[in-house]
């Protein structure tokens, strides 16, 4: 029987969770958009179109220079480790070092990058909402996630190496519950109300959430719609599904909803 190779990260992420104790969350390296795809390779998960478009349509001269830089740049962090005889990692040959030894932190942004569980994400229309997290479960074949990577994109540049590097990403280490609870804030977080077409007065459009299961074409939603008095009215739709009913739930019930939702698996 084949070891699944995502175990040994799944326990280094756990290793390093536990390190953070009753706070349920750790911080992780800042990488700008060239460190994330030379150090960890092209995610699975689409991104932002203009970093997307900026990465490719650089040429072989200038991906090799900026990937040499990059390599320097993270040999420097800690973020990649030397040989056990000294050495430094070898230069990458195709513009990325998924190849070379990484860091525990670094081995954990990795994983969650090219080969999450499950991935979270507020919706804004049917692309990513630029305010939400976007959260990467850690798991191993066929199991439910143990932990979450969470990546928020900022349009800023790099100030310490410059604009080059391209926009900067954040990471962090969350437990399940933490997640979950990070979602639900932003499905619940106040927002301009929108005028109805032909009707008096307004309202706060719906928030959906997306949970896209690795193995599966399409993901469920869970819509939130405000209520009255701190609830919402929250409907879960699975994929080829019709919408269940809406049930009423405050932002804590909600964010139960959520975390029972990824510790459970798809349906």
């Amino acid at each position: 029987m084949t070891a699944d190779p995502r175990a040994g990260v799944v326990a280094q992420a756990s290793a390093l969770l536990a390190e953070a104790g009753d706070h349920d969350i750790l911080k992780l390296p800042v990488l700008s958009a060239a460190e994330l795809r030379v150090l960890c390779g092209d995610g699975t998960v689409p991104g932002d179109e203009a970093e997307t478009r900026w990465w490719a349509g650089l040429t072989g001269d200038k991906r090799a220079a900026l990937a040499a830089a990059v390599m320097d740049l993270a040999s420097h962090r800690g973020l990649l480790l030397a040989g056990r005889d000294g050495s430094q990692p070898p230069g990458p040959a195709d513009g990325t070092a998924s190849a070379s030894p990484r860091s525990p932190e670094l081995a954990v942004i990795a994983a969650a990058w090219q080969q999450p569980s499950v991935v979270a994400m507020g919706l804004d229309g049917e692309g990513p909402a630029k305010s939400s997290p976007r959260l990467f479960g850690l798991a191993e074949d066929g199991q439910p996630p143990r932990s979450v990577v969470l990546e928020y994109a900022t349009a800023n540049s790099s100030a310490q190496f410059g604009p080059m590097f391209g926009p900067l990403h954040t990471f962090a280490l969350l437990s399940v519950p933490r997640a979950a609870r990070l979602l639900a804030q932003w499905a619940t977080r106040p927002q301009p109300a929108r005028r109805l077409l032909g009707k008096r007065g307004s309202a706060a459009a719906p928030r959906v959430v997306a949970i896209r299961w690795q193995g599966l074409a399409a993901p469920e939603r869970v819509v939130v719609s405000p209520g009255r008095g701190g609830h919402y009215e929250v409907s879960r739709q699975c994929p080829d599904t019709a919408p269940e009913p809406a049930v009423t739930v405050d932002a804590d019930a909600l964010a139960s909803q959520l975390a029972g939702i990824l510790a459970s698996g798809p349906r």
